[in-house]
Protein backbone atom coordinates (compact mmCIF):
# COMPACT_ATOMS: atom_id res chain seq x y z
CA UNK A 1 0.00 0.00 0.00
CA UNK A 2 1.01 3.60 -0.94
CA UNK A 3 -0.16 6.39 1.88
CA UNK A 4 -2.17 9.19 0.63
CA UNK A 5 -1.09 12.31 2.53
CA UNK A 6 -3.08 15.52 3.24
CA UNK A 7 -0.07 17.54 3.19
CA UNK A 8 -2.02 20.93 4.39
CA UNK A 9 -2.57 18.89 7.64
CA UNK A 10 0.08 16.92 7.41
CA UNK A 11 -1.71 13.39 7.95
CA UNK A 12 -2.30 10.37 6.20
CA UNK A 13 -6.10 10.15 4.72
CA UNK A 14 -6.02 6.73 2.98
CA UNK A 15 -4.07 4.26 0.93
CA UNK A 16 -3.68 3.59 -3.04
CA UNK A 17 -3.60 -0.67 -3.37
CA UNK A 18 -0.80 -1.42 -5.70
CA UNK A 19 -0.79 -4.59 -7.62
CA UNK A 20 2.55 -6.23 -8.59
CA UNK A 21 4.00 -9.03 -9.94
CA UNK A 22 6.66 -11.02 -8.15
CA UNK A 23 8.05 -12.85 -11.13
CA UNK A 24 10.83 -15.74 -10.64
CA UNK A 25 13.00 -14.38 -12.83
CA UNK A 26 13.01 -10.83 -13.01
CA UNK A 27 11.92 -9.47 -9.68
CA UNK A 28 9.46 -7.36 -8.88
CA UNK A 29 7.21 -6.24 -12.00
CA UNK A 30 4.71 -2.79 -11.80
CA UNK A 31 1.12 -3.77 -13.87
CA UNK A 32 2.48 -1.72 -16.78
CA UNK A 33 4.49 -5.11 -17.42
CA UNK A 34 1.50 -7.89 -17.27
CA UNK A 35 -1.69 -5.92 -17.09
CA UNK A 36 -1.88 -6.04 -20.65
CA UNK A 37 -1.28 -9.61 -21.25
CA UNK A 38 -3.42 -10.15 -18.49
CA UNK A 39 -6.16 -8.51 -20.45
CA UNK A 40 -5.45 -10.44 -23.65
CA UNK A 41 -6.05 -13.74 -22.07
CA UNK A 42 -8.91 -13.32 -19.60
CA UNK A 43 -6.94 -13.51 -16.52
CA UNK A 44 -7.65 -9.93 -15.58
CA UNK A 45 -10.86 -11.02 -13.70
CA UNK A 46 -8.92 -13.24 -11.43
CA UNK A 47 -6.67 -10.54 -10.89
CA UNK A 48 -9.56 -7.78 -9.98
CA UNK A 49 -11.61 -10.54 -8.25
CA UNK A 50 -8.31 -11.20 -6.14
CA UNK A 51 -7.06 -7.33 -5.47
CA UNK A 52 -10.62 -6.61 -4.53
CA UNK A 53 -11.47 -9.31 -2.53
CA UNK A 54 -8.30 -8.70 -0.29
CA UNK A 55 -9.09 -4.99 -0.32
CA UNK A 56 -12.70 -5.39 1.01
CA UNK A 57 -10.81 -7.63 4.15
CA UNK A 58 -8.38 -4.60 4.48
CA UNK A 59 -10.96 -2.20 5.19
CA UNK A 60 -12.99 -4.48 7.37
CA UNK A 61 -9.72 -4.51 9.37
CA UNK A 62 -9.63 -1.00 9.18
CA UNK A 63 -13.26 -0.17 10.15
CA UNK A 64 -12.42 -2.18 13.74
CA UNK A 65 -9.28 -0.09 14.18
CA UNK A 66 -10.71 3.72 15.82
CA UNK A 67 -7.51 4.73 14.20
CA UNK A 68 -8.07 3.67 10.78
CA UNK A 69 -11.27 3.69 10.61
CA UNK A 70 -11.82 6.45 8.40
CA UNK A 71 -9.18 5.67 5.85
CA UNK A 72 -9.82 5.52 2.13
CA UNK A 73 -8.62 3.34 -0.10
CA UNK A 74 -7.56 3.33 -3.52
CA UNK A 75 -7.93 0.69 -5.98
CA UNK A 76 -7.44 0.12 -9.67
CA UNK A 77 -9.31 -2.41 -11.68
CA UNK A 78 -9.17 -3.50 -15.18
CA UNK A 79 -11.23 -0.72 -17.70
CA UNK A 80 -12.01 -3.75 -19.70
CA UNK A 81 -14.33 -5.02 -16.45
Amino acid sequence: LQPKIDIEKNRVIGAEGLIRWNHPKQGILSPFYFIPYAEKSGLISEIDKYVLTYAFKLLKNWQNNELLKDLILSINISANE
